[in-house]
Order: C-alpha cells, then structure tokens, then sequence
C-alpha cells in the first residue's frame, strides 16, 4: 500500500485535494491523474465579468426611480459600488445593486459603477454611465406670477408664471389655462 496526499489551487481559487491510501500501482496511476488536473487547471481562463445594464433609463425630478444592476459570467455572489461620479441628491446605490430613490434637482449626471465578486481571485467590473434627471412634469398645482405691480392701459407688459407640483418643482409642457384678472375684476 502507498499513500498518495495532493494538494493544488490556482489563481482562480480553483482547488483539488486528494488524501488517500491505495496499493502501489494504483497510486501510480492517481498521481498522474491528480498531474493531469494541476495541467488543466493552469490552463482555465475564466471569463470577465459584463455589468448590466448597458445604459440608464431618464427619469424626472420627484418620480421614484429603481434600477437593479445585474452581472453576467460570475457565480451570483456581488458586490456592487460607485466607481466615480456622484449620483443625483434622493438617489442610492445599495452594495446589492439597486439604485432607487426619487431625485431632487434635475441635470445629466456622469457615473460609473462597479461590480466587485466576492468569490476568491474574480476579476471586478466597471461601466460608466450618463443619467439624465428631467424637469419635473406631474400636475402643476401652485403658480407662481412675476407682473410689474402697475401697468398702463393699452401697453404691452410682461408677466411670467411658473408652474410648480405638490412637491415645489417646476412643471414643464404645461397644458392649461391661465386667466389673468386685473385688481377692479376685470379680465386683462
């Protein structure tokens, strides 16, 4: 009887133990075979990790907004991160990849995000990616009016409103009235 005791890892965290007991030849025969698998393993490239998605959805300032980020090529165990970048006021990334909240200010926000496998030796990934935060455009329920606080009949004067939602955000493409009546009830 021989004792045959093997024990290898690559650079993948791949790993192959062996510990037993067999008669002479049939030892023999385990250790080339144990040679063979150490040959084969120095030979495994694995495949990089691909983040997704390729791109992000626009959204508006006050809607809620959730992305989940996702990783093709990996063993399912991630952890995920704000490379560089900021990302809008109201939003977060979660170290499980969902990016949610309701932004706050509008803007095209510049980011790239990594994905980082928590297994032993697996490559991370990166993606940069450009969000787009619209102007608010729900229903607008306060108006805000600029007028000069006196006017003369028969000339032309300005008078700016601005639209805003419940939450204080201007409201754009509003589709609406609006009825200006001057302070003796008379429509102008």
């Amino acid at each position: 009887m021989s004792h045959v005791s093997y024990e290898s890892s690559n650079k993948h965290g791949l790993s192959v133990r062996s510990n037993m007991s067999l008669p002479r030849d049939e030892a023999r025969k385990r250790r080339r075979v144990l040679l063979g698998v150490e040959l084969l393993e120095s030979r495994i490239t694995l495949s990089s990790l691909t983040l997704l998605p390729s791109s992000l959805p626009s959204v508006a300032v006050g809607q809620n907004y959730q992305v989940a980020f996702s990783v093709t090529n990996g063993d399912g165990h991630y952890s995920y991160a704000l490379a560089s970048g900021m990302l809008p006021k109201g939003l977060l990334l979660s170290k499980g990849g969902v990016l949610n909240g309701e932004p706050k200010v509008g803007g095209t926000y510049h980011l790239s995000v990594k994905v980082t496998e928590s297994s032993r030796g697996r490559p991370s990934a990166s993606r940069s990616f450009s969000l787009t935060v619209n102007p608010a455009t729900g229903p607008a329920s306060k108006f805000s009016v600029s007028a000069p606080t006196s006017a003369t009949a028969g000339t032309v004067f300005l008078v700016q409103v601005t639209a805003k939602d419940a939450s204080g955000h201007t409201v754009t493409g509003f589709n609406g009235g609006v009825t200006l009546t001057s302070s003796d009830g008379q429509s102008v």
